[in-house]
């Protein structure tokens, strides 16, 4: 049982490979928590980073479960997730805004650090952001690079 040569090698795969319904997702998400501790509630910060593109696999059970300390360890690697899980995307804007805060309070630096999680925003949220200059920016830019 390597657990560290294990998530060594998770933290380069390119999971957009594997189909989304293939079953080898969720077992590799499931030994790499079990590497981890077990559990997900006992998940830090550093457990999170050492998830890798493996927490662009959690449900979202698993992103309920999280700590507070955990989810915001979370934030940068889930920016980088080229999909999320569809049970996934409601929790994450939920556990984004209480550990953010309010939408319409958020800055052009936290907006621009979400990343590919800006996707699971609607238009209401969105409609929430702060209407500056430098937001319409951050804004036009994403929408450009993505």
């Amino acid at each position: 049982n390597d657990c560290p040569g294990f998530l060594a090698k998770m933290a380069d795969v390119k999971m957009e490979c594997l189909p989304r319904s293939s079953p080898v997702r969720a077992q590799l998400r499931a030994r790499a928590i079990n590497c981890l501790g077990g559990s997900i509630p006992a998940l830090d910060g550093a457990g999170v980073r050492s998830m890798g593109p493996l927490l662009c696999e959690f449900t979202g059970t698993n992103v309920s479960q999280l700590t507070d300390a955990a989810f915001e360890a979370a934030i940068p690697l889930l920016a980088k997730c080229r999909q999320f899980e569809a049970s996934a995307r409601s929790e994450l804007v939920t556990r984004l805004v209480q550990t953010l805060g309010p939408v319409s309070q958020w800055s052009a630096d936290i907006v621009r650090s979400l990343g590919s999680l800006l996707t699971l925003l609607d238009q209401q949220t969105l409609s929430q952001l702060p209407d500056t200059e430098e937001m319409r920016d951050v804004l036009s830019d994403w929408v450009r690079v993505s």
